[in-house]
C-alpha cells in the first residue's frame, strides 16, 4: 500500500531519476538543471496529474502527463510577467504567467506544503534571474516593514519573506479585510487582507487565500490558514489604475501585464495612498 509520502514532490538529481514518461522531453544539459518531479496527488476530490518542473539558466518549463500524452509549456525567463506562490495548510502551489510561443499562457504546479523548500528555491532563483537585485543592506531594508508588527504581525512576516536580499524597499500599502456587517460581531467578507509592496525591481502583491473571502470573520481578523504571493518584475508592467467599484463602494486597484490584469479591492480612504503608490511605481520603472 503506497504511503502519503509517495505523492510528495522530490528533487531529480540525475537523468536516470527522471520518470520514463518525461525522459525524452528533457534535453541533456550541463550542468544538470534544477528539476522537481511532482507525482499525482489529491486534495479531497481534487486530483492533479504527474508534473515535472525544470529550471535552466534561461528558461523554466513544465511537463504534465495527461490522458492523451505529455504536454509541455516553456517560458523564457525574459517572457515571464508574474510568478505566484501560494499555500493553504498542506495545499501549496506555484504558478507562472507570461508569453509562450508568442501567446499568453500560464501554468500551475501543486504540491504538499511539506516539500515547500524545493519550490521556494525555484521561485527565488527565477526572481533573482529576472530582476537582478542590487546591494541594499537586507537587514536595514527589512526594518522598513516593522510598522506592520502592530497592524498585522502575519503580514510583517509575509512581507519579509517576499523581500529578496539586495532589493531596496520603497513603499507599501496595507489593506485589512473589509466586510459588510451582518450580525453584532460578524462581518461578511468583501475582500480579504492584502498588501502592496514596491521594491526597486519588483511589484509584489500579498493576500490571504482567495477561498477565505467567502467566510464570516470578526472585525480586524485575517486568515490563519495561508497566503498568496505574486511577484511582477517592474520592466514587465504595462499600466496601473485606481477606479471606483459601484457595486461595493470600494476602490479597485489594478495592474496590467501582457498576460492579463490583477485586481485588489481597497477602502475609499486609501485613495491618496494608492495614487502615491502608483506614482512611486512609475518612477521606479522609469516612466
Amino acid at each position: 500500500m503506497p504511503s502519503d509520502t509517495d505523492a510528495w514532490a522530490r528533487k531529480v538529481t540525475s537523468p536516470d531519476q527522471i520518470p520514463a514518461v518525461f525522459r525524452e522531453f528533457v534535453p541533456a544539459l550541463e550542468p544538470f538543471p534544477h528539476i522537481v518531479y511532482s507525482p499525482p496527488d489529491s486534495w479531497g476530490s481534487y486530483r492533479t496529474n504527474a508534473k515535472l518542473t525544470c529550471l535552466t539558466d534561461g528558461a523554466i518549463y513544465f511537463l504534465e502527463k495527461t490522458k492523451t500524452g505529455v504536454t509541455q509549456v516553456r517560458f523564457a525567463l525574459e517572457d515571464i510577467d508574474c510568478i505566484e506562490q501560494g499555500v493553504v495548510l498542506l495545499y501549496s502551489w506555484i504558478a507562472v504567467r507570461g508569453t509562450c510561443d508568442g501567446r499568453t499562457a500560464g501554468f500551475k504546479v501543486e504540491y504538499n506544503t511539506v516539500m515547500d523548500l524545493l519550490f521556494n528555491t525555484i521561485v527565488q532563483s527565477v526572481r533573482q534571474k529576472l530582476v537582478r537585485p542590487g546591494h541594499a543592506d537586507y537587514q536595514e531594508e527589512m526594518k522598513k516593514l516593522n510598522y506592520l508588527v502592530s497592524i498585522d504581525f502575519k503580514y510583517m512576516n509575509y512581507s519579509r519573506f517576499a523581500l529578496l536580499p539586495g532589493q531596496s524597499m520603497l513603499q507599501t500599502v496595507y489593506q485589512p479585510a473589509i466586510g459588510k456587517k451582518v450580525m453584532i460581531f460578524f462581518y461578511k467578507r468583501l475582500t480579504s487582507a492584502h498588501l502592496l509592496m514596491l521594491t526597486d525591481t519588483e511589484l509584489i502583491l500579498i493576500q490571504d487565500e482567495e477561498a477565505d473571502a467567502k467566510k464570516f470573520f470578526f472585525k480586524g481578523q485575517s486568515s490563519q490558514y495561508g497566503g498568496i504571493w505574486q511577484y511582477i518584475p517592474l520592466h514587465r508592467l504595462h499600466s496601473l489604475a485606481v477606479e471606483p467599484d459601484p457595486a461595493t463602494g470600494l476602490l479597485v486597484w489594478s495592474v496590467t501585464v501582457q498576460a492579463g490584469k490583477l485586481q485588489l479591492l481597497f477602502s475609499p480612504e486609501q485613495q491618496t495612498a494608492l495614487e502615491r503608490f502608483n506614482a512611486a511605481v512609475r518612477a521606479a520603472k522609469g516612466d
